[in-house]
């Protein structure tokens, strides 16, 4: 059971409560948002490819690493999340935060209200590095920054990304042609506003808030 602090409309602290209970009640929460970028052909950021048997968004793409924060987390404590999910040791220091994101859903009759903690961790070594949570991670793909622009902005309608896949067995390398279905679906445009960050961290720009 996993216990999970909840905010008002303010974000003023108004108590902790069981994570499913809080969706059901529409109570905003604290979310971790890691997102991985590599400057394999020319910059790319990564994906992570959702487990089939999770609750929501069963194989979809989704951002590097995320995760709900405990009770009684700071905001940078959500890092035990990149370390889970992907297996590798990194600090908050390694970090870039690019600011904070709200974010809100409503499937089935559970409303998902999020403060959506997010950070820019740059890597320079291959996907074999990575020990993925397999409970939580079937595969990690790399999109290309200049191909996810396209993509998301509509100037294509589908793209190639290389990654890894678990079989159930082993970690195998595997290229996929994906388009926006593929990825969850968001209402603004978060992922263009991710690579843009990207982008910029390349060229040795200042990274913005988002």
């Amino acid at each position: 059971m996993e216990i999970i602090d909840i905010f008002d409309d303010n974000w003023a602290l108004i108590g902790s409560m069981e994570r499913d209970e809080a969706h059901l009640n529409g109570h905003w929460h604290k979310v971790f948002h890691c997102w991985v970028v590599n400057p394999i052909n020319g910059g790319s950021l990564l994906f992570q490819l959702r487990s089939i048997t999770k609750k929501t968004h069963p194989d979809k793409l989704d951002v590097s690493s995320a995760g709900h924060l405990l009770s009684g987390e700071s905001d940078t404590q959500g890092i035990r999340e990149v370390q889970e999910e992907l297996g590798i040791d990194v600090g908050i220091n390694d970090m870039f935060f690019l600011g904070t994101r709200l974010s809100t859903s409503c499937r089935k009759g559970v409303l998902n209200r999020e403060i959506q903690l997010i950070h820019l961790l740059k890597v320079d070594f291959p996907l074999e590095k990575f020990n993925p949570q397999t409970e939580e991670v079937t595969g990690l793909f790399y999109l290309n920054i200049e191909d996810g622009l396209n993509l998301f902005n509509g100037a294509c309608s589908q793209v190639s990304i290389q990654g890894i896949h678990f079989d159930g067995v082993m970690w195998e390398q595997q290229p996929r042609i994906v388009t926006v279905d593929d990825f969850i679906p968001k209402r603004d445009k978060y992922y263009s506003a991710i690579l843009i960050q990207a982008q910029r961290l390349f060229k040795n720009e200042s990274v913005l808030a988002i």
